[in-house]
């Protein structure tokens, strides 16, 4: 085994079809590390949107890396008001989303999960991708390749 480095600015963003203002990317997970270890996913939504919400099984946690002035996440029917550097960790069953609608800002977040295959969002890069993640570079070396 050895050690990896991820840029976040090098991945594709996941484009969700339910979510169309909300974008993730898969930073950390068992298929880039090669050996079971903690899942982080970055999502970024739109200014003046929200997202249309989830339970899951398994308890997850959100890091709010960069938020506006007036953002919540909603954790069942309460509205939690978040600022950069805070963290929420959610219980498993917990229905939750977030409220971007009176920010002017991107609302960026990463949630973790003790396994990859506890996001949705995983499988739904897998099914469409045929990959958790992709990085910038190789789309743009097939798109080079296709043009020859």
């Amino acid at each position: 085994m050895s050690w990896k480095k991820i840029n976040a600015d090098e991945l594709v963003a996941y484009h969700s079809k339910k979510d169309t203002h909300y974008v993730s990317k898969l930073l950390v997970g068992d298929e880039l590390a090669g050996f079971p270890i903690i899942n982080i996913n970055e999502g970024v939504l739109e200014p003046y949107q929200r997202t249309g919400g989830a339970a899951h099984e398994k308890a997850e946690i959100y890091y709010m890396v960069d938020v506006g002035d007036d953002c919540d996440v909603v954790l069942d029917d309460e509205h939690v008001p978040v600022r950069t550097g805070d963290i929420i960790i959610i219980p498993a069953g917990t229905f939750h989303w977030i409220d971007n609608t009176r920010c002017s800002r991107p609302f960026k977040l990463f949630t973790l999960w003790d396994r990859q295959e506890d996001n949705v969002m995983y499988f739904k890069r897998l099914q469409e991708w045929g990959k958790s993640m992709r990085y910038i570079r190789d789309e743009q070396q097939q798109e080079e390749g296709g043009k020859e």
